[in-house]
């Protein structure tokens, strides 16, 4: 009986499917230049100049009215992109939300998501669960 050794292939990069909302009448067309800035922003509010050692990409821009983009790092820096990007209320004097709503370390698994007109899966979990002391 011959042994076989299996090798763990191990992924190098994280991607991260991001939403920013921004709050005011007028609405901010993003690009993907904007996002990558508005990463770079967030990452520099929140770890100062040195950053995460790790280059930030914005590989993709989905959904152009909703601002969706995915971006790719480091596989041991996401915690903090996902961190800086969630902590961030403004940018360039503009209030705005960004939600990260999927990561995964495979680019096509952004694909198989939660189609954004399906209603915020939070929300509905609120609304459906009831409340403690109610009856």
């Amino acid at each position: 009986y011959k042994m076989v050794k299996k090798r763990i292939l191990k992924p190098e990069k994280m991607y991260l499917k991001v939403q920013i909302q921004w709050s005011g009448s007028g609405q901010i067309d993003t690009n993907l230049r904007m996002f990558k800035s508005i990463a770079l922003f967030a990452v520099r509010s929140l770890y100062g100049e040195v950053g995460i050692f790790s280059e930030i990409e914005a590989v993709e821009l989905l959904n152009g009215p909703e601002h969706i983009a995915i971006f790719r790092c480091d596989i041991r820096h996401y915690r903090e992109l996902w961190s800086a990007l969630s902590l961030t209320s403004s940018y360039d004097g503009n209030q705005c939300r960004i939600d990260v709503l999927h990561a995964s370390p495979f680019l096509l698994s952004h694909s198989c998501g939660i189609p954004s007109s399906s209603p915020d899966p939070w929300k509905q979990f609120m609304k459906d669960a009831p409340l403690k002391g109610t009856n």
